[in-house]
């Protein structure tokens, strides 16, 4: 997993038990990778963009109005930036393909 910044960040993962084979790792990667993207999701709402902690409202219907606003806001926004069209063919640079060969 590569961090989107100026500096890359190598994930590893250390599960507790072993794969013998790529199907056996998948199975172990797959709630990884699902816990990410909970994680990924619930960022912007908790730190970065809304802050949903430090709203102050009264009642639990209005605070329960505005969280599910806030979710539905989060995904699409968590959406749009994960499910990018890749880059068109022609934005390959020279260098880009310097490197490939």
């Amino acid at each position: 997993m590569y961090a989107r910044s100026a500096e890359n960040i190598h994930w590893r993962l250390l599960p507790p038990h072993p794969a013998d084979d790529f199907t056996q790792a998948f199975a172990i990667v797959g709630p990884y990778r699902r816990r990410w993207a909970i994680e990924q999701l619930f960022r912007p709402i908790k730190s970065q963009r809304f802050d949903i902690e430090g709203i102050l409202i009264d009642g639990a219907m209005p605070l329960r109005r505005l969280a599910l606003a806030v979710l539905v806001t989060a995904v699409a926004f968590t959406n749009s930036c994960t499910l990018a069209p890749p880059p068109r063919a022609s934005a390959v640079t020279a260098d880009d393909r310097r490197l490939r060969s």
